[in-house]
């Protein structure tokens, strides 16, 4: 059983923002990242996000339910405006009804917004080049490769390893000045490489 949010999905937004980070000249080792919604998909991106090197995952959600789920997977349950002071990136994850007051935001945070609309108030000029609205990711990014190596290779177990191996192989295929490759034969032959071994 694939649970398609948590491994597919997650590598796609985890990509997503590992290469927005390279756009940026910055790294995400080592960095803070405030996860708004928390879906089993942004639970997953949090728990591939601390396997790429991120010091801290902190998760934002009305829901008391989802912040409890967030907290026992590894993550810390916070408040958006904890997450605002002490972030170096802010994750919108898709379809999450927010507000984020561009005052607050500071010159150095990268924002990825999944959800169109987020952004609360004018905004530096240096915030906004740093503020990125998003496609809710794609299924055609991970899904081809990870259901060939399946039947290929027969994996029994789908998780989190799988996830970042796929995540990997949209974050070594991109270009400068996007966030993912476009879909392609190759890029599917790639993932189906990147998951032989397993």
């Amino acid at each position: 059983l694939i649970h398609a949010e948590q491994v597919e999905t997650a590598a796609i937004l985890a990509a997503i923002v590992r290469n927005a980070a390279n756009f940026h000249k910055t790294e995400l080792s080592g960095k803070n990242v405030g996860i708004v919604g928390l879906s089993p998909a942004m639970c997953g991106l949090a728990e591939l996000l601390r396997r790429m090197g991120a010091a801290k995952t902190y998760g934002i959600d009305t829901e008391s339910s989802a912040a409890s789920r967030f907290e026992k997977e590894g993550g810390i349950a916070t408040s958006l405006d904890f997450a605002l002071e002490r972030c170096d990136f802010i994750v919108v994850g898709p379809q999450t009804p927010v507000l984020i007051d561009g005052k607050r935001l500071n010159e150095s945070q990268i924002v990825l917004s999944f959800t169109q609309q987020t952004l609360d108030g004018q905004a530096g000029e240096s915030s906004l080049e740093r503020y990125h609205y998003c496609q809710e990711p794609h299924p055609i990014y991970a899904a081809p490769g990870l259901m060939a190596s399946v039947f290929r290779y027969g994996i029994d177990r789908i998780g989190s390893e799988v996830s970042q191996r796929i995540a990997e192989v949209l974050v070594e295929r991109c270009g400068e000045n996007r966030f993912l490759p476009l879909p392609s034969e190759s890029l599917i032959q790639a993932q189906i490489q990147a998951l032989a071994p397993l």
